[in-house]
Order: structure tokens, then C-alpha cells, then sequence
């Protein structure tokens, strides 16, 4: 049997065709730039897809879908799937069974079903890219409700802090997403329109402005994770996403100061780590759920 797992980004879509004759393994994947438009998705789904008979689509959204609904409730990072019902569309367009759960989830419950399942039983995972996200498994399964419940990159982590594209201000997405990352360059170097893969690089190659803007970066991400640890008390928060490429820059930082933030009743029982999976857990996770829901039939 064949699923195509589907991970629709702020900037990118990537897809993944995987087969479950045998043991698992991925037939193809690949990405394009996120439309604007959900006939221009279907189309270059389309083109990507040929020649693959598959019998279920998994798809990750950003922001918070309601499955009640069928529809996005917010989703500040993009308006290609706002007020459509998205597992009715696609399910008319693929013709078979379609499983729509946020972006942010399907990376966790991906990450843990693939690499974390049988040590642990609660776990979170944090994405770092356009925007950030990310999700809760707590005793083997996602953290979940009829809505998208753990919006993990719209808590605060400074009351009187920059404005985030949610219009809330101070959030974690605000100084850890992408955005937020060339945000705090540019308030250290005073150059604008930085790409994050050369602030990144400029920082690898010991420039000291990119340094210090990733030395905040690691600074910022502690303050969200440890947040997230004191509600949670995971036994493991992952960080994943395109910003992990670059863990050798911000990794030990982070964990520097992440032990000084978290509660001290948990500073022993919380483990901060990279995903194994980095970029490619929401397409895994597409996967997972799959396998979840077939094994429930």
C-alpha cells in the first residue's frame, strides 16, 4: 500500500510518496514553493505525483484547523487554505481517504513514532522556520482536541517585546521564527533584508554581528523552551525544522541557557536535543498517522 504525505509550509510544500508493502521506505519526495492559490497546488501536486497509485493522503497545515469545521481558524503565516474546507477538497481532488492535522503535530507525532516510541512516553517537539511550532505527546499520543491545541509559537515570552505577524506582541514565533531571526540581525548590524542560511553562515564564519545575533537567537529559544518545560515536564523537547540545520551555531547556547531558565525541579528530568528527522518529521509523520488510523480500522 501506498500514502503520499503532504507538508504545506509559509514558504515551501513538501510531498513524500511512501510504501508499506514491505517494510516502509519512501518512494519519492521533493518540494516547491508554497502557491497562493489551492487549484496552482493541486496542479503541482499533480505533476509531482503521476504514476503513484496510492490509497490515503496525509496533510500538515499551519495554524489551527478545526476539525469540526473542516476549516483553518488563523493561520498568520499563510492564506492559501483559509476558508475552504481543506479535507473535503482534498478528498474530492484525490479521490481517497484524507487525514488533515496541523504542521506542527505531524512533525512531533513523526519524530516519535519513528525515533522515540518505544523509550519514552511524553515528548515535545519544537519546528523552527518560517514561523514556529510544534506539539505534545503525552502518554504515547498526541496532544490533541477538536482544534489545534498547542499553538507552542504563540507564547509569550516578553510582554513589552516586538509585534508578531499573530498581532499579539512578544511572542516566541516573533524572535524564533525566520522573520524573528533577521529582526534581531538587523537590530545588531543594522542590515536589512539578511537571508537567515547567511546570518547563519556569516556566524560559522566567526563574524562578530552574527555572533551576537545568534547568541539572542539562543538566548530567545531557551526562554520559549523552558516555558514549555515548565508546563509540560517532558522526559524530551526535540528542536526540529529548517533552522536545525545550523544546530552546531546556537545548540550549545541554547542549552546553556535553557538550564538556567527551567524550573529547578526539572533541570535534571528534561532533555534538550535535535531531531533525528530535522526537516522531513511532518512528512514522516503524515506516515504515522496513517499507519495510527489503518491500525484502527
Amino acid at each position: 500500500m501506498k500514502i503520499v504525505s503532504i507538508d504545506i509550509g509559509g514558504t515551501n510544500t513538501k510531498y513524500g510518496v511512501f510504501d508499506f508493502s514491505d517494510e516502509m521506505r519512501i518512494l519519492t519526495s521533493g518540494y516547491f514553493k508554497t502557491p497562493k492559490k489551492i487549484e496552482i497546488m493541486f496542479d503541482l501536486l499533480s505533476q509531482s505525483l503521476t504514476g503513484y497509485n496510492f490509497s490515503m493522503v496525509a496533510v500538515g497545515v499551519p495554524g489551527v484547523y478545526n476539525k469540526v469545521l473542516d476549516k483553518i481558524v488563523y493561520a498568520p503565516n499563510l492564506h492559501l487554505l483559509e476558508h475552504i474546507n481543506i479535507k473535503q477538497n482534498f478528498e474530492d481532488y484525490f479521490n481517497c481517504e484524507v487525514i488533515i492535522e496541523n504542521d506542527g503535530n505531524m512533525a512531533t507525532f513523526g519524530e516519535y513514532f519513528f525515533i522515540e516510541k518505544e523509550k519514552i512516553k511524553n515528548f515535545v517537539m519544537i519546528t523552527l522556520g518560517t514561523g514556529v511550532g510544534g506539539g505534545v505527546i503525552y502518554n504515547g499520543d498526541i496532544l490533541g482536541g477538536n482544534t489545534t491545541i498547542t499553538e507552542l509559537g504563540h507564547i509569550t515570552i516578553n510582554f513589552n517585546g516586538r509585534k508578531c505577524g499573530c498581532g499579539k506582541t512578544g511572542c516566541f514565533e516573533a524572535y524564533c521564527g525566520m522573520k524573528g531571526i533577521n529582526e534581531t540581525y538587523m537590530e545588531v548590524s543594522g542590515v536589512t533584508n539578511s537571508k537567515v542560511d547567511e546570518i547563519f553562515k556569516r556566524c560559522q564564519s566567526k563574524d562578530s554581528l552574527a555572533k551576537i545575533s545568534i547568541e539572542l537567537f539562543s538566548y530567545h529559544l531557551a526562554s520559549g523552551l523552558s516555558s514549555i518545560a515548565n508546563i509540560f515536564s517532558p522526559e524530551k523537547i526535540k528542536i526540529g525544522g529548517g533552522v536545525s540545520f545550523y544546530q552546531n551555531c546556537f545548540f550549545k547556547k541554547t542549552v546553556k541557557y535553557f538550564s538556567k531558565m527551567i524550573f529547578p525541579a526539572f533541570k535534571n528530568s528534561v532533555t534538550l536535543e535535535i531531531s533525528e528527522l530535522k526537516n522531513n518529521a511532518g512528512l514522516y509523520g503524515g506516515a504515522a498517522f496513517c499507519i495510527k488510523k489503518l491500525s484502527n480500522h
